[in-house]
Order: C-alpha cells, then structure tokens, then sequence
C-alpha cells in the first residue's frame, strides 16, 4: 500500500491535511451554494476585459461554452426544465458582461475593489 512507506505521524498529518481541505472546499461549496457565483463570474471576466480585447473576447467566448456545457449538465443531471436552465444561463451571461463592462472602464483598478463582495465570504477567497 502507497501510505506504507510512511510512518505514523506522516500518515496524520496527510489526514489531517486532507481533513482541513475538505473543510476548506465546505467553506467555499457554501457560499458557491449562497449565490456568490456571481462574483466569481464577475470578477474572472473583469480580469480578462482587463487584459486587453483579446482577453475579453477570449472571456466572451468561454463564457458562452461554458453556458452550453452547464446547459445540459442542469437539464440532465440537475434536474432543471429547460425554462429554469436557459434562464440561468442567460443571467450567468449577462453577470459575465458587467463583469467584462467593469474590467474596460477600470483597468488601472484591482476587480476587488470594484466589485461588491458577497456577504460573508472570508477576505482569502476574494
């Protein structure tokens, strides 16, 4: 067995470590769940639109495939109808483009100071 070559206190402390990272994917899995996908939509696509037009349109384009994707994973394994799925996809479109609107008309600015953050999120997933 792979963990064999390690002796005990190596063994808690690959443990402990994966005990602590899955506490820290909770932390963020709950604000994801508490709507603060918006802001990690927003501020990707300000970072790109900050880059210059071809990050921005490099952050249009994946935006929209992204969509797609997340379009028939919602249908079919979520359980969305296609009402409540193209409705998501559109406003995760239209939060990429405030996000990218943003990122041209304050380029010189960090997207953290921009853009609100949401309620709660602790300052290191900013």
């Amino acid at each position: 067995m792979l963990l064999d070559i390690f002796d005990k206190n190596n063994k808690t402390a690959i443990y402990n470590n994966f005990a602590y990272g899955l506490q820290e994917t909770n932390v963020i899995e709950n604000y994801y769940l508490d709507y603060s996908a918006e802001y990690y939509h927003t501020k990707a696509n300000c970072e790109a639109a900050q880059l210059g037009d071809v990050g921005e349109k490099m952050a249009t384009l994946l935006g929209y495939l992204r969509e797609i994707l997340d379009f028939q994973k919602e249908i079919l394994f979520k359980g969305y109808s296609v009402e409540q799925a193209f409705e998501n996809s559109v406003h995760d479109l239209e939060v990429n483009e405030a996000g990218r609107k943003l990122g041209r008309e304050n380029r010189d600015k960090k997207p953290e100071d921009i853009i609100d953050k949401p309620k709660g999120l602790p300052e290191k997933y900013w």
